[in-house]
């Protein structure tokens, strides 16, 4: 009688273990979805990041541009207007 217990027990832990190792098994798998994901989103977080910093930069330059060629531009558009030949 002991030893239909014993196997029974046997039998039981050994179905609980398997159940714990597929458990952990899904779960190592999720965790590498998981982070190859992130690694994915990092990586169009970063080319954002560049593209952000590229289009600042442009309006910055814009900006200058526009002041100074409203502070330099009559002078500009006069000096032009004087080198150019009168048809």
């Amino acid at each position: 009688m002991i030893l239909i217990i014993v196997c029974f027990l046997f039998v039981q832990s050994e179905g609980e273990v398997q159940a714990l190792t597929r458990r952990i098994r899904l779960l190592e798998e999720d965790f590498e979805q998981t982070e190859q994901r992130l690694q994915s989103a990092s990586e169009k977080l970063e080319e954002a990041s560049k593209a952000a910093d590229e289009s600042e930069r442009s309006v910055q330059m814009s900006i200058w541009f526009l002041s100074w060629r409203q502070k330099n531009g009559t002078a500009q558009l006069e000096f032009e207007a004087s080198i150019m030949p009168r048809y």
